[in-house]
């Protein structure tokens, strides 16, 4: 499976493949906050910018999870600390979450 397929980058050890690849979405996880601090003028907007936000680390958790086997392990990353971003875009996904239901009509004691 290295070197093949739309991983494959001839010369380039797959360390350094796979820290490409998480920088590759590292920028698009940057792009979702950038989007989503952009968009907080009103509840509405803020309850979007914090799923954009969850969105983002969910994108980059996944993606450091997914190489924590060929590439973070060797660094002796554990693979704890590869999950923690999938841990926090969770917890960021349920505020959203919470938030959205608190915008509806009788939801009780939570608001937006």
């Amino acid at each position: 499976m290295h070197d093949t397929g739309f991983r494959g980058i001839e010369g380039v050890p797959i360390l350094n493949q796979s820290l490409l690849w998480i920088l590759g979405r590292a920028f698009v996880a940057v792009g979702c906050a950038a989007v989503a601090v952009s968009l907080n003028d009103d509840p509405a907007s803020r309850r979007r910018a914090l799923a954009l936000f969850a969105a983002g680390h969910l994108i980059l958790g996944v993606s450091a999870f997914d190489q924590w086997p060929w590439s973070l392990r060797q660094l002796g990353v554990p693979w704890q600390a590869a999950l923690a971003p999938v841990a926090a875009g969770g917890v960021l996904l349920m505020a959203a979450a919470a938030s959205w239901l608190g915008g509806m009509p009788g939801a009780g004691a939570m608001t937006s």
